[in-house]
């Protein structure tokens, strides 16, 4: 199987990185929505705002792996 620019398991790759890539923004839209009301102290705003950062990490790695 041949991964060069155009064959399919590199457009497989692809589509792969592409469909994590916008479930991953999509959880970090949700997690930044919850922390809104979160945000002036309640019991969650600590949790919601770590898994923002996971995520977002997780985010800028994919984007990083695409770019090498």
């Amino acid at each position: 199987m041949s991964t060069a620019i155009g064959s399919p398991a590199s457009d497989v790759t692809a589509a792969q990185q592409q469909s994590t890539r916008a479930a991953l923004l999509a959880q970090i839209g949700a997690q930044a929505a919850a922390l809104i009301p979160d945000a002036t102290g309640g019991p969650r705003a600590h949790e919601v705002a770590l898994t923002l950062v996971q995520l977002a990490a997780a985010y800028a790695a994919i984007i990083g792996s695409e770019n090498q």
